[in-house]
């Protein structure tokens, strides 16, 4: 069985990633005060105790971008080769809604026959399917959707709907009627992928049964500002920093009232500064680890060599 052991914080550090590893703590009878410190009574809790052991690796999925059109077969080639359980094929460009087109317009990439071949590719090669589309809260792109949608389901009873929220559904419109509309689709067969922040909106969609599935993705870097901002050690975005602020800190995911299958999204591009991208893929996976997801999501397989082999070698952890 593959497995990992959890990330450690380093000791001196503060914030989610502390918090949690004193409630690990306190779950044993260490008795501290959780407050995201490590001083030394955390230092002395964890040497009385030992570390966690080491936890089995969940199946690992990855997206596809629009490029799963042109040739199924090399990415599930690929996929088999790095040992991933699921796929994510996006089925529609975020292009096909505001600002860009408004109302949102549902039209998927390929043809049916194309999609239903692609499905059945990587079924070939012990690979399932997450037909991943974006979620606008317009009721005409929805039902068209689910138009495309529900028969697939129907016809492939491992394939499921995931639900790309992000800026879409959080733009205006009608999200009370849209979140109705997708209870439709049974909440074993639907996941719902959102920022580590977690939107209000998103919220409405997390009814009980549908895969939680935060995007904790550290990278080297952001242009959330308008112009790149390198991650430095210890920043929102560093490996093991950012699954414990989705988790356990200023991300609210915990908060989550339904409950859910938890996966967790990470990332397998944009390179950190002055860390191997083998050591960028391991700590991002060993962090989320604490939270025992049933699956971890890398975005995305169209991506460089390097990840590839990353994604490999974590595999065969053990």
């Amino acid at each position: 069985m593959r497995t990992l052991a959890p990330l450690l914080p380093k000791r001196g550090s503060s914030g989610p990633a502390v918090l949690t590893l004193q409630r690990w703590l306190n779950e044993r009878g260490a008795g501290l005060v959780v407050d995201g410190d490590y001083g030394p009574a955390t230092a002395a809790a964890l040497k009385a105790s030992g570390p966690p052991p080491a936890r089995p690796l969940p199946p690992m999925g990855a997206w596809i971008d629009r490029d799963w059109v042109t040739d199924p077969a090399r990415w599930a080639r690929l996929a088999s080769r790095i040992g991933l359980a699921r796929v994510g094929l996006f089925l529609i460009s975020a292009d096909a809604g505001p600002p860009r087109v408004y109302p949102p317009h549902w039209t998927h990439f390929g043809t049916l026959p194309r999609l239903r071949g692609a499905i059945e590719t990587f079924g070939a090669y012990g690979i399932d399917v997450d037909l991943t589309a974006w979620l606008w809260p317009d009721v005409d792109y929805t039902r068209a959707m689910l138009d495309t949608v529900g028969p697939l389901l129907e016809e492939y009873d491992t394939a499921r709907l995931d639900g790309d929220t992000e800026f879409a559904f959080a733009s205006a419109g009608e999200h009370e009627r849209v979140a109705e509309m997708l209870t439709a689709v049974p909440a074993s067969r639907m996941s719902v992928n959102d920022y580590a922040s977690l939107q209000a909106k998103t919220r409405l969609l997390l009814r009980d049964g549908v895969r939680r599935r935060p995007q904790l993705y550290s990278v080297g870097y952001t242009k959330y500002t308008g112009s790149k901002v390198i991650t430095q050690p210890g920043d929102l975005h560093y490996p093991g920093v950012t699954q414990h602020y989705g988790m356990a800190g200023g991300g609210r995911w915990h908060q989550v009232a339904a409950a859910g299958p938890l996966d967790v999204g990470l990332a397998a591009y944009k390179p950190v500064a002055r860390m191997t991208v083998a050591d960028q893929v391991m700590r991002q996976a060993a962090a989320a680890l604490w939270y025992e997801p049933a699956e971890l999501w890398w975005w995305q397989l169209d991506t460089g060599a390097a990840y590839h082999s990353a994604l490999e070698q974590l595999g065969r952890a053990a």
